[in-house]
């Protein structure tokens, strides 16, 4: 039996050409390997001699003799020539199907024989194409197999239910999905309820409110079983629901703690940083206006005069400016002597490196 592995890559099918059952033909032996004694299959080659061989038995012939099987006549392998019209010529010989026995009636030229077994054939070798199916049976079988295979592929076609599965789990499904339509059966039987498209979610609530019930001792039993039923699933879903919130907690506190820890590290680094930085704090001599002066430690501001005609503002920074990343910032100085005939007084601020140390403020009326 022959087996086609994929419809899609001819190279699967292997044919064994010295099994093939050729229509009788005056050609036929001349047209045969003298080695192998079959029509001679691909690769068709032919040596100086003019004698026609199978180029895998020729070469394996060659290995232990020189000279032409039939005549005699000294070859090397560069003198095996691939006799492509020779090849065309055999492959006009009528051969039957390799599936015969099976059932197969084809008889054609040995050229189109792939091209029936991977196309038209129905008696090779199929394997079910869903990877959990162990199906092996004729390609004449593929289609009708395929459409009821158990593990082919399955979707409920009700919206909004999302189960998805195989083929052999459909009957179930139909019979469970909440979401299949069902009628009541005081409607089938005709006693007097109308509705006979309700959800099977809804399906046992129907039947505890529809008025057609009869609601004797068993009914009540049964009542109390589902009521308890009920009960029970809910107990434990909430169960289920509140380990499931508390792991969850459980793993954002270790992630708070992780943070807190995280945070810590950083303001202890970043208030080192600061505090560094800050030790070196003073008003830069460098960046002032030439009517102030400084202390010797760079900590006092004192005016002297204005060295620019018209300026009445003069400013100086200081040597640290204020970093990028301090959400908030606290500045301080002490005024250590004050004239009162000063109009502006004195005052802090921020400014970028390209404000002006001195400016013309008009005096207030």
């Amino acid at each position: 039996m022959m087996t086609n592995k994929d419809d899609s890559n001819e190279s699967d099918i292997n044919i064994s050409y010295m099994d093939l059952e050729y229509e009788d033909h005056p050609a036929l032996q001349t047209l045969s390997c003298p080695i192998c004694t079959y029509p001679a299959m691909p690769i068709v080659v032919r040596l100086p001699c003019g004698h026609i061989f199978c180029k895998v038995h020729i070469l394996e012939w060659l290995k232990t003799n020189a000279t032409c099987p039939m005549c005699k006549t000294e070859f090397e392998k560069k003198d095996i020539i691939e006799d492509k019209i020779i090849e065309e010529i055999i492959n006009t010989l009528k051969v039957s199907c390799p599936q015969k026995e099976l059932g197969c009636n084809w008889l054609g030229e040995r050229g189109k024989l792939l091209e029936h077994l991977k196309h038209s054939c129905q008696y090779m070798t199929y394997k079910c194409i869903y990877p959990k199916c162990n199906f092996v049976g004729l390609t004449k079988e593929k289609e009708e197999h395929e459409k009821k295979c158990e593990w082919k592929p399955y979707e409920c076609d009700l919206k909004g239910c999302n189960f998805k599965g195989y083929l052999g789990d459909k009957e179930h499904h139909e019979n469970v999905c909440e979401l299949k339509l069902v009628a009541c059966p005081n409607y089938l039987n005709g006693n007097g309820c109308n509705m006979n498209k309700i959800m099977r979610k809804d399906f046992q609530e129907h039947l505890w409110k529809c008025e057609y019930f009869v609601k004797d001792l068993p009914w009540i039993i049964k009542k109390s079983d589902e009521i308890q039923i009920q009960q029970k699933n809910d107990f434990t879903y909430f169960g289920d629901q509140t380990k499931k919130s508390y792991d969850r907690l459980k793993k954002l506190e270790d992630i708070l703690k992780a943070i807190e820890n995280d945070l810590e590290s950083d303001i202890s680094t970043s208030k080192d940083s600061l505090i560094s930085t800050f030790m070196d704090f003073h008003w830069n001599p460098n960046d002032k206006n030439s009517s102030l002066k400084l202390s010797s430690n760079n900590l006092i501001v004192k005016y002297k005069k204005h060295s620019s005609p018209g300026c009445s503002w003069s400013s100086v920074r200081c040597s640290v400016p204020i970093p990028t990343y301090i959400p908030a910032y606290y500045f301080e100085i002490k005024i250590l002597n004050f004239d009162e005939d000063w109009r502006y007084s004195n005052s802090i601020g921020i400014s970028t490196k390209q404000a002006p140390l001195n400016q013309n403020i008009p005096p207030s009326n």
